[in-house]
């Protein structure tokens, strides 16, 4: 929560730090002020994923705090695995070696993005296991659930075809000319400034609104783990960004909210 005086406040469960306070425990009931230095920063906006929040200042600064075991904190979760107070993302460069400051941010279940001032989407996070020791970790019978689990860029939510993550922020799918961000658990559906709208991720419930759905396979229990990678990344998930299908070809597209396995898209009729 932001207050007119540019505060940010925050509340309920702290388990893993995550309202930002300098220590966790199981619940805070009130709005307690959360402290970022220096104490100066003016914070514009604030975002939340499952477990972890993000801060945006003024300058374009994002700041990050809570559970990191899969990164979205942006530092390396075998030496931090939770961030207790707004610590501060250290930022991608540009093609001068200067910080890109961001103009938008966001978090999914275990990943966070920015978006810069130039219009660029930078993603990080969804680091966990490495993606052939997740599937050697999968039991048989659970294969889908525990791959989902435990999975490196499990979904490619990320934007990135291979299964690697990272905590550093970095350009994703070299997609640029975005106006604004949707974020779902585990996909994300972008709106472009030329009004087109983008999805990629997960594609189960039909959430990308790509017009296809994950096809069941049988022959799991059997497979190596090389051809469960390939099976999962061909059926369950969109690697690069993909159009949205539906009656919106003459439309375009002005804005976009997800919840966790459903997207709704605001569009204008130009014609």
């Amino acid at each position: 929560m932001l207050t007119r005086g540019v505060q940010v406040l925050a509340w309920g469960r702290n388990d893993v730090g995550q309202l930002g306070l300098g220590y966790a425990c199981s619940q805070v009931p009130l709005p307690t002020i959360v402290s970022f230095e220096p104490a100066s920063v003016h914070i514009v906006k604030v975002a939340s994923g499952h477990s972890h929040c993000l801060a945006l200042s003024a300058s374009g600064a994002v700041y990050a705090w809570g559970t990191n075991r899969c990164a979205q904190c942006g530092c390396d979760p075998a030496s931090v695995p939770a961030v207790l107070r707004p610590t501060l993302i250290e930022p991608p460069p540009d093609d001068d070696r200067s910080p890109v400051p961001m103009r938008d941010i966001g978090g999914g279940h275990e990943f966070s993005f920015a978006i810069s001032r130039s219009d660029s989407l930078y993603t990080w996070g969804a680091l966990w296991l490495s993606h052939r020791d997740a599937l050697a970790r999968a039991h048989a019978h659970s294969f889908a659930r525990s791959f989902a689990r435990t999975g490196a860029n499990n979904f490619r939510q990320l934007g990135i075809a291979d299964c690697m993550a990272d905590h550093v922020p970095h350009a994703t799918a070299v997609l640029h000319g975005v106006r604004k961000v949707g974020v779902g658990a585990d996909n994300i559906v972008a709106v472009m400034l030329d009004g087109r709208a983008l999805a990629w991720g997960r594609k189960r419930w039909g959430k990308c609104g790509t017009g296809d759905q994950p096809h069941e396979w049988d022959d799991y229990k059997t497979a190596s783990p090389d051809e469960m990678a390939q099976h999962w990344v061909e059926s369950y998930a969109h690697c690069r960004p993909q159009p949205v299908q539906g009656d919106i070809a003459s439309l375009t597209c002005v804005d976009v909210v997800c919840g966790g396995n459903h997207t709704l898209l605001r569009v204008r009729d130009d014609a």
